[in-house]
């Protein structure tokens, strides 16, 4: 019986595999992702930007070759195919920078509830919500001066029972 070992050796150097995992890593330590999902949303930020270089390499080559103005005068449809990959190549890196920042704020306010919006009236939830919290208000003997706004008599609205 002949046994195989396999025995795994670094990757090349230029090669995808440590290309990727040195953009991770830098995203990583640049981002610095405080959960799962937002690991898994830096890992998605690394492939989108190696996607996005290797578009933005793949362009300059073609123009080198060929010219811009010959790909564009002369063959239309590949220079169209060439910039619609380039614009989706974008676009996908922005939305998975996008996706990692609401997961960040999503992490953000769940690590601090005392300042998270109260989901009923949109404003941030108050310790007490008596009404008779309320700072005193100084009752003024003089009318108000038809010519100047009436000031808010309470620092703070009612309360709706």
């Amino acid at each position: 019986m002949t046994s195989q070992v396999q025995v795994k050796t670094a990757p090349e150097p230029g090669s995808v595999a440590l290309g990727f995992g040195l953009a991770r890593d830098r995203m990583m330590r640049a981002y610095n992702p405080a959960t799962e999902e937002e690991r898994v949303l830096v890992t998605q930020i690394a492939q989108a930007w190696l996607r996005l270089q290797r578009f933005y390499e793949f362009e300059s080559q073609v123009f080198e070759q060929t010219g811009l103005f010959d790909l564009f005068t002369n063959d239309v449809e590949k220079y169209k195919l060439l910039t619609r990959g380039v614009a989706d190549a974008e676009r996908m890196w922005r939305h998975a920078v996008e996706m990692f920042e609401r997961a960040r704020r999503r992490t953000v306010r769940a690590q601090s509830p005392a300042t998270h919006l109260n989901a009923r009236d949109r404003r941030p939830a108050a310790a007490s919500t008596s009404p008779h919290d309320a700072p005193p208000v100084a009752a003024s003997a003089d009318p108000p001066d038809p010519g100047r706004p009436v000031a808010a008599a309470r620092s703070r609205p009612l309360a709706l029972v």
